[in-house]
């Protein structure tokens, strides 16, 4: 591929996946399922009619084997695709921005500044939709009623671009941690990036991420204490942590702006129950009986467990897919991290999986929507330190 087709390649798949969420589709009356499909496709198809390198030409064959081993293990019922899409386009997606070419560098540095664009235009949307209590993309009628459960600005959460306001969160938790971890940024710039994605996430409503950010935030600030030997630049650093997280922590608790997390607080008896308990079903169940595939069934299982939900994705996956499966993929998600996180200093890289992978477990949002993950893998290769050619905002 040229170089311009490269370019246009890559912030095409970044419009198409970051621009166009569920909620979106919904409102256009499209089918995102479908689309999602589409878009695996058209990822392979540019995959293979261009001239790999050795190194991505290894990360083809071992995802397209996978791709492979899943039409042959999955039962054939009716969402057997749609598993496939769910497990893999994460997977191939992030495997466009492996395709180098001459200016591969400045194309990496274009992506990052719209990954910034429409990151502004999802937290700007966001807040706006919390301050009028209106829903420009709305979710389906159903989940409408319990997103607004209370008609105040305390229970109201903005869908934003991408659907569930917990998907919300986690896609824009992602993009702060990569923002606070990338050193091109100035740091006036950097933190006021991450202070509107964390007013998004206000918007948004979800209380784990809520607290998780002020957590990830500080814990940021020790890293890059320990970064540094001066002295006084680690008081500094950890001072302003300091201030920051006790900032927030009197924002969440002494303002409208804590929403759900002060009316209902941050264990309930409902939803977060409901994640704690899913746990659960091993006082009936041992791992062993998810070997395969839908070997449990769903209904039988939350009948016996007392479970309405189980509401998260490493459960699910296990319902769904097997230990066997899942084992695999989980094997193969932390291959391809591993790959493409060798640019950064182990203890970034590490930081930035804590922020993904933690915020992901509180929730299904990486159960059947593989744009979550993509995200994750195509941020680590656009903002990989090797490729920081200026200082670029």
């Amino acid at each position: 591929m040229s170089g311009k087709s490269i370019r246009t390649v890559f912030i095409a798949m970044l419009w198409a996946t970051m621009l166009l969420g569920a909620n979106v589709f919904n409102t256009l009356h499209w089918g995102y399922l479908t689309y999602l499909n589409v878009l695996l496709v058209a990822s392979l198809g540019i995959l293979f009619f261009n001239e790999a390198k050795l190194g991505q030409r290894k990360l083809i064959i071992v995802n397209v084997i996978f791709i492979a081993m899943l039409l042959f293990a999955l039962p054939d019922t009716e969402g057997k695709y749609q598993s496939v899409m769910a497990l893999s386009g994460g997977l191939v997606y992030a495997l466009i921005y492996t395709i180098q070419g001459e200016e591969y560098d400045k194309y990496l540095a274009n992506c990052r500044k719209w990954i910034v664009a429409i990151y502004l235009i999802e937290c700007g949307l966001s807040i706006v939709e919390r301050i009028v209590r209106y829903n420009v993309f709305s979710w389906n009628a159903e989940d409408a009623a319990t997103m607004t459960d209370f008609d105040d600005f305390f229970g109201f959460r903005s869908f934003g671009l991408w659907g569930h306001p917990l998907q919300n969160a986690l896609i824009t938790s992602t993009i702060m941690g990569f923002i606070l971890i990338y050193d091109g940024y100035k740091p006036k710039v950097k933190y006021t990036l991450w202070a509107i994605g964390y007013a998004a996430i206000l918007c948004f409503n979800t209380r784990s991420s809520m607290v998780a950010n002020i957590i990830f935030l500080a814990l940021y600030q020790v890293i890059e204490a320990s970064k540094t030997r001066s002295f006084s630049m680690k008081v500094r650093v950890i001072a302003l942590g300091i201030f920051g997280v006790a900032f927030l922590g009197l924002l969440i608790t002494q303002t409208s702006l804590g929403g759900r997390l002060l009316e209902m607080g941050l264990l309930d008896e409902n939803s977060a129950a409901v994640r704690m308990n899913t746990w659960s079903i091993f006082d009936y169940y041992n791992l062993s009986d998810f070997l395969y595939p839908d070997e449990v069934n769903r209904e039988i299982l939350l009948s016996r467990t007392g479970l309405y939900a189980t509401e998260n994705f490493w459960i699910d996956w296990l319902l769904k897919y097997g230990l066997i499966i899942e084992v695999i993929y989980i094997a193969l998600v932390a291959y391809n991290i591993f790959q493409y996180g060798r640019g950064y200093m182990k203890i970034d890289l590490l930081f930035l999986n804590l922020v993904f992978w933690v915020i992901a477990s509180t929730n299904n949002s990486l159960t059947a929507n593989p744009i979550p993950l993509f995200l994750f893998l195509a941020a680590l290769i656009i903002y990989c330190p090797t490729y920081r050619i200026i200082e670029e905002i």
